[in-house]
């Protein structure tokens, strides 16, 4: 069983067991009575502060010297920064150094504690707050400029995909256009030549009747055309059509489509306003704002 506590949780005193001590020693972090208190700070191994149970840990724990065991720490070094014991005072390392008694040491540094924590909950805490609910804003701004961009750039695509296919949509009507005329052109050459051949032919056979017939009349009423047919007609040269372009100049196609500027974030010094007696003005890092480009 914990001799400080029975199963009913009621406070024992540490060495009789006596149940709700009234004392406790804040060095040994124990509950006393009041007949044992007596016994307890006989014990001069070490230091004893011994307070009212409702004053339990008013008081800092005293830790035990590094450098003198037998010794607690009771009281601070200034310049070393750290609690030494009264035998420390008049050694070599801490001679000429200021030495304070511990509890004052432990009450300037809670009230130093006290004014970070009131700072840090009032003030700096807060304006983080209101930093990053502005860093939210801006990742919305971001967001939303991003939309309108991609809508921009899909827009400004659609017009270059109409002025494209308006170019198409002409270019095939020229050529729709052209073969129409040229198939005119051909279509009455064609026409002439077949109604030659038919003369031809009908001439051809008007001949072999005649060879075969031995008729005077029929020789003599036959009149030559052939002279006529050598003169053969003007040979049609057509000149298709053909499709050149020049290579894609994507410098300066870009330049026509459109560009991004470039993406900068700057860093601007927050100014931290700090008022203390010692030191009236705000408190600010003077140093120049930089400039990132990604």
């Amino acid at each position: 069983m914990d001799p400080c506590n029975s199963a009913q949780d009621v406070v024992l005193c540490h060495l009789c067991e006596t149940p709700v001590p009234p004392l406790y020693c804040d060095i040994c972090q124990i509950n006393l009575c009041k007949t044992c208190v007596g016994e307890h700070i006989l014990d001069d191994s070490k230091l004893h502060i011994v307070v009212p149970v409702k004053h339990r840990q008013s008081l800092p724990v005293y830790s035990k010297c590094p450098e003198h065991t037998s010794k607690l720490c009771e009281l601070h070094c200034e310049q070393c920064d750290i609690p030494i014991c009264v035998q420390c005072v008049f050694s070599k390392k801490h001679k000429a150094h200021d030495a304070i008694d511990i509890l004052h040491f432990s009450e300037r540094k809670k009230k130093a504690l006290q004014a970070d924590l009131e700072e840090l909950g009032k003030t700096i805490y807060p304006r983080y707050q209101e930093i990053a609910s502005t860093i939210l804003d801006q990742k919305a701004d971001l967001k939303s400029n991003t939309e309108q961009l991609i809508t921009a750039l899909n827009k400004r695509r659609c017009d270059w995909h109409r002025e494209i296919d308006g170019v198409i949509s002409k270019l095939k009507t020229d050529i729709e256009n052209t073969e129409l005329n040229h198939l005119t052109v051909l279509k009455k050459e064609e026409d002439k030549i077949n109604n030659t051949l038919t003369e031809i032919t009908e001439k051809i056979t008007e001949l072999k009747k005649i060879l075969d017939s031995n008729d005077a009349c029929l020789l003599l009423k036959y009149k030559s055309r052939n002279e006529e047919f050598r003169r053969l007609p003007s040979k049609l040269i057509v000149h298709l059509l053909s499709f050149s372009f020049k290579d894609i100049d994507k410098k300066l196609l870009n330049q026509q489509f459109g560009s991004l500027s470039a993406l900068s974030i700057t860093t601007e010094k927050r100014v931290y306003t700090l008022k203390t007696p010692e030191n009236n003005t705000p408190y600010s890092d003077d140093d120049d704002d930089e400039l990132l480009k990604l």
